[in-house]
């Protein structure tokens, strides 16, 4: 038996969905399984602060977790997301990870329930379900894990995303953002939530310059990534229908019509280089189909 299976790279809170909101990009982690053969490798493994494969890790804590021993097997992992940039790597390969080891012990779990375990390791689940759905969605912590809904995109969307050359810690861009928010704080996050949510299904971009503002955790991060606010500004300016930090950062997300992604990208990149901020800018299309396993065939 040999499969792969492809998981979407993401960027999760759109400003104001802290820890609950994510959309699927078109970078993708590939991982390729043949059952019986030994050999793994994991072109990103060294890049990691730890060095740690989290995909083999992903792997291994779904067998414990439902009491199996993985088959040998050969996993071999690809991928073109950026690591410890804001672009939901971690989620990607936990992702896969969880749907390769499923595979090989017959499909004991469902998508919930493998969303589920991977929360457990990643800490939340707004990535995780962006990787494993495609498109935009909210990833509501409930007692029994998340309740995840995928938000209709109706509208024509593309997303710009600038890319620093130095990497960025989860650890330390939550660092910064304060336990508690103010009430006023508070209330304006969680209109721009429901305003965002209804501006991508209604299919009304002029709402999302306002919607993708933020009070809970960007201003706090500002002082990691000085750059921030003049680089989504020259976005926005130049026709983005609005931006925000992707994720944890470093890396800055644009929402746009896709006609006017090139001028959106090269305001960024300008305004970038006016920072003297090493990076790059690429233009993605929005993954709406998720995370899937292919069967390989010899």
């Amino acid at each position: 038996m040999s499969f792969k299976v492809v998981v979407p790279a993401s960027s999760a809170n759109l400003g104001p969905g802290f820890d609950s909101m994510a959309i699927a990009l078109s970078r993708y982690m590939t991982v390729t399984v043949e059952a019986g053969a030994g050999e793994s490798s994991n072109a990103q493994q060294g890049e990691l602060s730890d060095g740690r494969d989290m995909v083999r890790y992903a792997m291994d804590y779904l067998a414990e977790s439902v009491g199996q021993r993985l088959p040998e097997a050969s996993v071999r992992s690809r991928s073109d997301i950026p690591v410890a940039r804001g672009m939901g790597s971690s989620a990607a390969a936990l992702m896969a990870g969880m749907l390769a080891g499923n595979r090989l012990l017959g499909g004991p779990l469902g998508e919930q329930e493998l969303l589920r375990l991977a929360s457990h390791i990643e800490g939340h689940a707004d990535n995780l379900a962006a990787a494993l759905y495609g498109g935009a969605v909210l990833a509501v912590p409930v007692v029994s894990g998340h309740l995840t809904v995928r938000i209709p995109i109706n509208m024509d969307l593309s997303a710009v995303v600038l890319i620093p050359n130095a990497i960025g810690f989860t650890t330390d861009a939550r660092a910064v953002v304060p336990e508690r928010m103010d009430r006023s704080d508070a209330v304006y996050n969680a209109s721009r939530c429901a305003l965002l949510v209804h501006a991508l299904s209604s299919g009304d971009p002029a709402l999302l310059t306002e919607a993708m503002k933020d009070r809970w955790h960007q201003p706090y991060r500002a002082a990691l990534y000085s750059y921030m606010d003049s680089i989504m500004g020259a976005a926005v300016s130049a026709g983005a229908f609005g931006a925000s930090l992707s994720g944890s950062g470093p890396t800055l997300l644009a929402l746009v019509d896709p006609r006017t992604s090139d001028a959106v990208s090269n305001a960024m990149r300008d305004a970038a280089h006016q920072q003297e901020l090493d990076c790059s800018t690429e233009i993605l299309a929005i993954d709406t189909s998720g995370a899937r396993t292919l069967t390989v065939r010899g």
